[in-house]
């Protein structure tokens, strides 16, 4: 559930740590300790922080994006999960206006990619086919039912 800064302070009360304390702690503690237990107990807290937008500031401020990337080189497949899972967390606001609501459903682009791959692997030429470069342009939304054009130069 996502928080707002009013309901943070009603739960944080007066002696309690802050957001953005405890992010802090939890960066040091993840950074400082040997105990493998800890780091994943840590990491997971962290990816599940970063779930909510109003933190976000707070990932950015310390680093912890950093810690996420810096993690998924480890040999701990469990690290790596949550540090995936941290990023993915991180990236559930998709602002990109191809992906808001929309009276019609828009076909993404590679879908129409892979419908050209097939086509040049069992049709244009054919079975055997080796493409050595494509250059895709779309340059208007692709609607579900529309028609697509394709254009090829054979070399």
């Amino acid at each position: 559930m996502f928080s707002t800064k009013a309901r943070l302070i009603k739960r944080t009360g007066k002696n309690s740590v802050g957001r953005y304390d405890f992010l802090k702690l939890l960066a040091i503690e993840y950074k400082t300790t040997k105990s493998r237990d800890a780091k994943e107990q840590v990491l997971a807290n962290l990816a599940n922080f970063a779930y909510d937008p109003i933190n976000y500031g707070y990932i950015r401020q310390l680093q912890i994006i950093d810690i996420f990337l810096e993690t998924l080189s480890e040999n701990n497949p469990k690290l790596i999960r949550f540090a995936i899972g941290g990023i993915c967390n991180l990236c559930l606001g998709d602002y990109n206006p191809i992906h808001t609501e929309s009276a019609r459903n828009i076909a993404h682009g590679a879908l129409l990619n892979g419908l050209v791959s097939g086509l040049i692997g069992t049709k244009l030429p054919g079975a055997g086919t080796i493409v050595i470069k494509q250059n895709l342009t779309f340059p208007n939304p692709c609607y579900a039912g529309d028609s697509v054009e394709k254009e090829k130069q054979k070399l």
